[in-house]
């Protein structure tokens, strides 16, 4: 009986430890704060213009906030209504005709963003 319970008890903790990795928090999103954003407006084509953003990256779903604005792109609208590109340094979101904003995580430019 003893046997028993100690095997149960030891096969209940095991899958506890295990099955957390599969279920992590409902809540947990990435955020970057003070992460370098890019402006291109491309109708009318105008200068790009550079400011602080904070960054969050929730389940694909994209936040971008500044003092003066905030950006969403949800994964469910990704290709019908924007492109998100990831260059590994930095992420391009695309609205063909209108905009292009970049995210620098690092809260610089790399040396030759490129890609665009």
């Amino acid at each position: 009986m003893i046997r028993i319970s100690l095997t149960t008890i030891a096969t209940a903790a095991a899958l506890i430890a295990v099955g957390d990795p599969m279920y992590p928090p409902f809540a947990s999103a990435d955020t970057v704060n003070g992460a370098l954003c890019e402006l291109m407006v491309l109708d009318p084509p105008s200068p790009s213009e550079y400011f602080t953003c904070d960054f969050t990256d929730h389940q694909g779903n994209a936040f971008i906030n500044t003092e003066r604005r905030s950006f969403n792109f949800p994964l469910d609208e990704q290709g019908k209504t924007h492109r998100k590109q990831d260059f590994g340094e930095f992420i391009r979101f695309v609205l063909d005709g209108k905009y292009a904003l970049t995210v620098y995580p690092s809260g610089e430019m790399p040396e030759e963003p490129g890609g665009f």
